[in-house]
């Protein structure tokens, strides 16, 4: 009796881990974004977020956007239809320089998906506004032709010549000329892929996508990762490809199995040539725990 209850007990636990992966992937913020640009000339800040795998009873989301820590927007009643949909934020006037943006966002029956997402601007300095050239002068009129003087009369003085007219703003000045300031054009977007998907055991890569990007450093549950110079992780094409093996303990933690956050921290330079941070995350789920993980544990043993 003691040996088949023990069989049956191995049996339920390997159903639970099989049924846990599957509710891990669903309904959760898969990245966000936000980007700053001259609105009127002011500093503006827009942001998004995407949301995947969510069924109509995880909606309608709420939520809620700050910038360098203070609430700027409340979210109420946001949907869409299918199951994958994106937030656009209202427009939000910020002072230049950089600028820290989050997003939280709740939604029924969240399980502890993930529900937030974090982004660096650099807003542009607004451009000077040149002041109005003085008004011209009104021009001399012209004097009426005088009557035919006598003979011994001392004819008429000439009119004075009208000053002349003050140099534009855009006129060249010791051989230069004034030019408005560079504004940047809005950067394209950055995300995470994994190949291969849904993989349980071995190894996997996770792929950078997006242009101009340099300087990359990656992240597991903000662990530094991607340095060790082991056989089991390294870095292809600049730094954009990251692999690894997902029985590594190092980089996983004691038990492997569970939900962890893959980040990418790197730089971009904007069409002005001045660099900015940026970063992208992604939430990953790990099928491998080790044989003696407290996963197995059932009070029947």
């Amino acid at each position: 009796m003691r040996t088949r209850k023990r069989i049956a007990t191995a049996v339920l636990a390997t159903g639970i881990v099989a049924a846990v992966p599957a509710a891990a992937q669903a309904h959760h913020v898969a990245g966000g974004a936000a980007q700053c640009s001259l609105v009127g000339n002011i500093p503006t800040i827009t942001a998004s977020a995407s949301f995947q795998s969510f069924a109509d009873y995880n909606k309608p989301i709420g939520g809620r956007l700050d910038v360098d820590g203070a609430a700027v927007e409340t979210i109420r009643g946001f949907t869409f239809s299918g199951q994958t949909g994106t937030w656009h934020s209202a427009p939000h006037s910020v002072t230049a320089g950089a600028h820290h943006v989050h997003g939280t966002f709740t939604w029924p029956k969240q399980n502890g998906q993930n529900g937030s997402f974090d982004a660096d601007v650099n807003c542009p300095t607004p451009r000077t506004t040149p002041p109005p050239p003085p008004p011209k002068p009104s021009p001399s009129p012209s004097p009426a032709p005088p009557s035919s003087p006598p003979p011994s009369s001392t004819p008429p003085a000439a009119a004075p010549p009208a000053p002349p007219a003050p140099p534009t703003q855009n006129a060249v000045l010791g051989g230069g000329s004034q030019s408005a300031p560079c504004v940047p054009k809005k950067l394209g977007r950055y995300s995470i892929t994994v190949t291969p998907k849904h993989q349980k055991h071995g190894l996997v890569t996770f792929h950078l996508h997006g242009r101009d990007i340099k300087n990359v450093r990656w992240f597991i549950d903000t662990r530094r990762a991607g340095l060790s110079g082991k056989s089991w992780e390294w870095t292809r094409r600049g730094g954009r490809d990251y692999s690894i093996y997902l029985w590594v303990r190092d980089r996983w933690g004691k038990h492997l199995w569970g939900r962890h956050t893959i980040e990418a921290r790197f730089t971009v330079k904007n069409s002005c040539g001045k660099a900015r941070a940026v970063r992208v995350t992604r939430l990953y789920f790990n099928h491998d725990p080790l044989p003696n993980d407290p996963i197995f544990a059932h009070p029947g043993q």
